[in-house]
């Protein structure tokens, strides 16, 4: 055990790059490692796994600690459950990649002549070059150069050169920053997560009225956004094709799972699953226990609730978390 709060410099358990170690007390370590996309617990068990796992497994644990964190859990947890789950995860598509590139590079910019420098292999690799292989699914440098290429002559990125010195050696290095294009399809993210709305799925049933009018659709109003219940809207089109279209204009899911005794919610599920698939955050909760849940879904953090006001409570500190203040709030305190 560390006395103390600071952090000390230490090796990523997935790619054994430079990182920082947490101070902690149990047996596992919390890792901030570049290379694998930010933060992250790790067992002392699992680590041993991990460590001697090749590089196919490395980018699948990568990419299911990139997805938890964009479902807004800031360290995921790699123990013996979620790392099967995480090797699993197979590589992204090719929008998919480039949308996530131009996600990180749009929100890490804070001024309009910014560039992200990306260096020859031979050099040494800086947080940033690390963070930027993770995000985009790369194997290393090269494959993120070449990459990065594909994204300039689609007119997303341009670059520039510049001969920089390490060690007494000069080389070129390439300096990247978003074209117009870049930033009109950059924006489209954020206008699609600047929406108002939080998708409900749960069981439709009187025991469960409670729960939704005094629980989930008050906190979801109490932190700034907008409830939606699919058996709440007048439509007159298939309810499947509903669920799937105010879902993709949601700017999260709150999926609830309490249900009769060996009856799961099956559209809960699907609803909860579809949300993932487009990036879009899930808060998980249930009622009393988590234990009946299905094993590919118990690994996330549920909120665990007793009553509705206990729901209420639990699930806007959680959106707070997540999520922040939402624009409805914002306009009512201006």
């Amino acid at each position: 055990m560390r006395k103390g709060n600071a952090m000390k410099k230490t090796s990523c358990a997935i790619w054994g790059t430079s990182a920082l170690d947490e101070p902690q007390t149990g047996d596992f370590r919390i890792v901030n490692s570049p290379r694998a996309g930010g933060k992250y617990i790790i067992t002392g068990s699992v680590e041993k796994a991990v460590v001697a796992a090749g590089l196919e497994p490395h980018l699948s644990i990568t990419r299911w600690l990139n997805r938890q964190r964009s479902f807004g859990i800031t360290a995921p947890r790699l123990d013996s459950e979620t790392l099967e789950a995480a090797l699993e995860i197979p590589p992204l598509s090719f929008t998919s990649k480039v949308n996530a590139l131009l996600n990180y590079l749009g929100k890490k910019t804070s001024r309009m002549d910014q560039t992200f420098r990306v260096a020859p292999a031979s050099a040494k690799l800086s947080d940033a070059e690390c963070e930027l292989i993770a995000c985009a699914d790369c194997r290393d440098i090269q494959d993120l150069a070449g990459f990065l290429r594909t994204m300039e002559d689609m007119g997303l990125i341009s670059k520039k050169e510049r001969i920089e010195a390490d060690g007494g050696r000069s080389f070129n290095a390439l300096h990247y920053s978003l074209t117009p294009a870049g930033w009109v399809r950059f924006e489209g993210f954020t206008r699609e997560q600047e929406s108002h709305q939080g998708f409900v799925a749960m069981w439709f049933n009187a025991e469960m009225t409670e729960a939704y009018e005094q629980g989930i659709s008050r906190a979801i109003s109490d932190a700034g956004y907008t409830a939606m219940k699919i058996d709440n809207k007048h439509h007159i089109n298939k309810v499947d094709d509903e669920i799937i279209a105010e879902i993709r204009r949601s700017r999260f899911v709150v999926a609830d799972f309490t249900c009769e005794p060996e009856k799961p919610r099956g559209g809960v599920y699907f609803e909860a699953g579809f949300a993932m698939g487009l990036g879009i955050p899930v808060i998980w909760t249930v009622k009393d226990t988590v234990k009946d849940l299905h094993f590919d879904t118990r690994q996330y953090s549920h909120i665990v609730w007793c009553d509705a006001a206990d729901l209420r409570k639990q699930l806007f500190e959680r959106i707070g978390a997540v999520l922040g203040d939402g624009p409805l709030k914002k306009k009512l305190s201006s």
